[in-house]
Parts: structure tokens; sequence; C-alpha cells
């Protein structure tokens, strides 16, 4: 049924004020501490906005904790921020970075396109505004699609990680 599909929780509305807050905090210290970058401000302006439009409504669960999984990821892409400059060659360097993309590959690029494809199917059956249906949608498609593209700079990174670093410039100059 779309409707407890959709529906109001207690507990995942507790999850979702936590969840904006954190992302609303953690926006201000990037901004603080000089790492808020063009992509971060946009990938943390567009959970807000989730959390704004989902809470009021009582609505969306399954969306919102589709959006939740994700970050499953982040625990295992903190270390690896925090560690790689630390001690670079230490072997929980690799492991979190490996951990960190099985994690992404899954919960984001896999569950989030499926949650994103499920909502576009459904949203129109929902109990909101629709222009507001219509924001969710729009703000799940453009995530997505930065999903994607940090997933093909892991992927770019790891195959150079695998290469020892090379670039397609540097082995072409060492052929000549």
């Amino acid at each position: 049924d779309v409707a407890v599909q959709y529906g109001g929780h207690e507990l995942s509305a507790a999850f979702g004020i936590v969840f904006t807050a954190f992302e609303a905090v953690d926006m201000v210290m990037c901004a603080w501490f000089g790492f808020l970058d063009a992509e971060y401000f946009f990938h943390h302006s567009v959970h807000i906005a989730f959390g704004f439009i989902m809470r009021p409504n009582c609505a969306f669960a399954m969306t919102a904790a589709v959006l939740l999984a994700q970050e499953t990821s982040g625990i295992f892409l903190q270390y690896f921020l925090l560690m790689r400059n630390r001690q670079p060659d230490h072997p929980t360097i690799a492991i979190s970075f490996v951990l960190f993309a099985i994690c992404f590959f899954t919960w984001r690029l896999g569950l989030g396109t499926w949650g994103t494809l499920h909502y576009m199917a459904h949203y129109r059956t929902l109990k909101v505004p629709l222009w507001q249906g219509h924001i969710l949608g729009g703000l799940l498609t453009l995530g997505s699609v930065l999903q994607w593209y940090w997933g093909l700079f892991i992927v770019e990174s790891a195959v150079r990680k695998v290469l020892g670093g090379k670039t397609k410039e540097a082995k072409g100059a060492k052929r000549e």
C-alpha cells in the first residue's frame, strides 16, 4: 500500500529532524573550517531541502529511510578522509576506501537510484501538495545525478590507485 510506504512514523520523523539538523550543522562547520566547496554545498542544501519538505507533511517515510541508508557510507569515508594524510601507508586507509566504495555503490547508487525511481513512479498518489511533490522529485533526481558523478570519480580514483598513480599523460610520455 502506497499510503503505508509513504506514511509518517514517529521514529523516522525523529531521525529526519536529527538528519536535517546534522546536515545544517555540518555545512556550517565545513564553511567555518574552509572545506565547503560548491559540490558539498549543493549536496547538503538538497538534503536540508528534503528535510523541510518531508517533515512538515509527515510523509515520505520510505524516501527518508532510503536517504538515511545512503549515509552509511559516510562512516568509512570520514575515517578515510581523517587518516589518509596522517598515515597514508597504513592498511586501514585502503580498507576504509574499499568499504566506503562498497557501501557507496550499494546504498547511494543502488538503493538511492531505486528510491528515486520508485518515488517518481508513485509521488502523484501522495496526499501532499503536488508542487512539493514535484520539488522533491526534482531534488531526488539532482541528488542521484550528483551521486553518479561522484561514483565515476570513485572509480577513477580506484583505477588511478591500482595503476600506481599514473595518469594518461604520464604513461604516454614514458612510451616516447
